[in-house]
């Protein structure tokens, strides 16, 4: 009968300190794993941006060096591009 009652008394489960020590152990691993989530996402969006400003500086290239394409067609779309440019200004200040 002594042997039951010190087995039970050893089979209690976790105290409130190591439950919390853990739970804090956990949360800091996930912030730094947020953390460094964001920045790979932050990183391709970057590199998503530029290889878009490369792809459309090439196409102006091409459109530019085309022998069919006269100093109107140049300065009609360098105009488009001005107006776009202040429209998604004002939406961002909005």
């Amino acid at each position: 009968m002594n042997r039951n009652r010190k087995a039970r008394r050893n089979n209690r489960g976790f105290t409130i300190v190591e439950l919390i020590v853990v739970i804090t152990v956990i949360g800091f691993l996930a912030a730094i794993a947020v953390g460094a989530y964001n920045k790979v996402v932050n990183d391709a969006k970057t590199t998503k941006s530029l290889a878009m400003v490369n792809t459309l500086s090439t196409a102006k290239s091409l459109f530019v060096a085309d022998p069919a394409t006269t100093e109107a067609n140049i300065q009609a779309f360098n105009a488009k591009c001005f107006l776009n440019a202040q429209n998604h200004k004002r939406q961002a200040q909005e």
